[in-house]
């Protein structure tokens, strides 16, 4: 397991409720999250997960972003600038936004929209029975709770396993 784990902070629900609907009929399809920025999310470009090697993903919601309502195995991660339009990597990825997840619209990048470079490759999404509060993630940086959030976006490098307490 790794020592660090990615949050990130109010995602539209509808986004992760498409991954979970499709992985529940299809339980080993890869699907895929685009965290709007144009940073890099320098933990997963400079130390790639795999298959074998996950990265814990939590997520928040935008309308509950004081509580972790989402889990996933972050399984890959490319930055998207990177891949060529019509290449058939691209064109794969467009064929499975297509299929699983249409309300995604599409591998996006468009400057109109603010360039965004993540593109994470997520197994094993799931709704969290009983959501837990955010600060029950520890920053691995500081070893401290993470704080509460008032605006969706960004993320957190946190340990991937919450506080019990």
């Amino acid at each position: 397991m790794r020592d660090q784990a990615v949050y990130l902070n109010g995602v539209f629900e509808s986004v992760l409720e498409e991954i979970v609907e499709a992985q529940s009929q299809h339980p080993y399809q890869v699907l895929f999250m685009q965290p709007h920025s144009p940073y890099p999310i320098v933990y997963l470009r400079d130390n790639l997960p795999s298959p074998g090697d996950p990265v814990r993903l939590y997520a928040s919601i935008t309308s509950d972003l004081q509580h972790v309502h989402y889990t996933a195995d972050i399984v890959s991660w490319r930055d998207k600038s990177q891949i060529p339009h019509g290449s058939d990597l691209r064109k794969g990825i467009e064929k499975t936004l297509d299929e699983y997840q249409p309300c995604e619209g599409g591998l996006y990048n468009k400057p109109e929209d603010g360039f965004s470079c993540n593109l994470l490759y997520v197994v094993r999404m799931k709704r969290l029975a009983s959501p837990f509060p955010i600060n029950h993630l520890i920053l691995k940086s500081e070893s401290r709770r993470l704080l509460p959030r008032d605006t969706a976006g960004g993320w957190a490098y946190v340990l991937p396993e919450p506080a019990t307490d």
